[in-house]
């Protein structure tokens, strides 16, 4: 993944595992990776109020 992200092996990045559904059926399940540099806040988001669909 860190070639992906352009960033070294063992650098720190965002994992975040996300559920999505439709009307409240589980209809995919996302691993998320996200180099710091890009979106630094990332990790303060809150995901289960926030979607990153909706805002």
């Amino acid at each position: 993944m860190a070639p992906r992200l352009g960033v070294r092996l063992g650098s720190r990045v965002f994992h975040t595992l996300i559920l999505h559904l439709e009307n409240d059926v589980p209809i995919q399940l996302e691993r998320r990776f996200v180099n710091p540099r890009w979106v630094p806040y990332y990790s303060d988001t809150d995901f289960a109020r926030y979607t990153p669909n909706k805002g």
